[in-house]
């Protein structure tokens, strides 16, 4: 006879998940796997499952959730530091046009929806819209904006939330399956000259900086408590935040890049980086799947037709976005579906890619279009308030 409590019960479930998960993932259907991803869809079994009146797993999985964002954010912003100034300098206004023709492409949908269904209000659509586009801050953003309709759109939100996370990781796995590219030139086409040269003869030097410890995890813990501070700054009038998502980002694009200040060390090792970026991609993942579950089931068997106006949000900004940025951007294969992911503000997407391209180089790409998206998603609401 087993005697456990609410909360050892809550971390056997955790991590019941990431292991059942794993194992999914690694199956393969024509050369295309879930990866990490298959701990969402557990996950979202999971919660689904779970006996909501005798276990009380939302308590753990909000505080996790934000625990597994930092490490993986802030991981990803260490490892594009480095590229992140080259790569944006030179294609500046190519990604500032994807995050602002995935956004609008997205509110193209919404209002097209929300024009062909006379049941639908202003705050339900745009609840849709932010659960397909994964943004939590442009959920907050629509919550403050039209607070009367909060249960409605938390509602709606969790419906489209699930598609707008599998559907962007498959997208990025399925393209370049469909385009039959060489994953290895493709990602030569990207990397960019390599450092190893340039490692060895600042051999010397880097003996002479002062490290807080052998891993990295002094400076990393450094770059995320700046990431929660930056991410809490708010820009007065719009309520604008980059939240700890855009902090993290910032803040490890900044220690990766400069790399020290003065004497002092800001680097991490790059196996560090590998194993805090997988371990923060796969907690966030779970969290985010058992919350999900959690409500899913109930609230699709009221609305089921939200569940496909969030799929169409999702998909068609997407597939609008790459044509775009394929034909007449010229843009390299893997940049194109890094500034996707970013524009879709779809962490577990950049992950699914990372993991398809084998490079962290990619988040670069990412990190380019991110904060515009972010940006365009929490405005948009405000704007909209305007004129119901």
């Amino acid at each position: 006879m087993f005697t456990i409590s609410n909360t050892l019960i809550c971390l056997l479930i955790f991590f019941g998940v990431l292991f059942v998960g794993y194992l999914l993932g690694r199956i393969k259907i024509k050369g295309i796997a879930l990866g990490t991803s298959g701990i969402f869809i557990i996950a979202i079994v999971a919660g689904c499952i779970i006996p909501k009146e005798s276990i009380d797993i939302t308590t753990i999985t909000k505080q996790l959730s934000n625990v597994g964002l930092a490490l993986f954010i802030t991981s990803v912003g260490f490892t594009a530091g480095p590229m992140f100034i080259q790569n944006f300098k030179s294609k500046a206004f190519k990604y500032i046009a994807i995050s602002v023709i995935i956004i609008f492409s997205a509110l193209g949908v919404a209002m097209l929806i929300y024009a062909l269904d006379k049941d639908l209000d202003m705050p339900t659509v745009l609840g849709i819209t932010m659960g397909a586009m994964t943004s939590t801050p442009g959920l907050s953003s629509n919550l403050a904006a039209f607070e009367d309709s909060a249960d409605i759109i938390q509602t709606v939100n969790a419906i489209a939330y699930p598609f707008g996370v599998l559907g962007v990781c498959l997208f990025v796995q399925i393209v370049p399956k469909i385009l039959r590219v060489n994953m290895k030139e493709e990602v030569e086409k990207i990397s960019g000259p390599k450092e190893e040269k340039v490692e060895e003869e600042a051999g010397s030097e880097e003996k002479k900086m002062i490290k807080l410890d052998r891993l990295g995890i002094g400076v990393f813990s450094l770059a995320v408590v700046l990431g929660i501070l930056v991410g809490a700054l708010t820009i007065p009038g719009i309520k604008f935040q980059l939240t700890l998502t855009g902090g993290s980002l910032i803040v490890g694009l900044l220690f990766g890049h400069f790399k020290k200040i003065g004497r002092i060390s800001l680097e991490v090792p790059k196996p560090t980086l590998k194993v805090l970026k997988e371990i923060g991609l796969a907690i966030f993942l779970a969290c985010s799947g058992l919350s999900g579950g959690l409500k899913f089931i109930e609230y699709i068997q009221i609305y089921p037709i939200y569940f496909l106006y969030g799929a169409l949000i999702t998909f068609i900004p997407m597939l609008i976005t790459f044509i775009i940025a394929k034909l007449f951007f010229k843009m390299e294969l893997l940049n194109i579906l890094g500034a996707l992911t970013g524009g879709m503000t779809s962490t577990p997407a950049l992950g699914a890619l990372i993991e398809v391209a084998d490079t962290d180089d990619v988040g670069s790409s990412y990190t380019s279009t991110y904060p515009f998206a972010l940006f365009l998603l929490v405005l948009i609401p405000q704007i909209l308030k305007m004129f119901v």
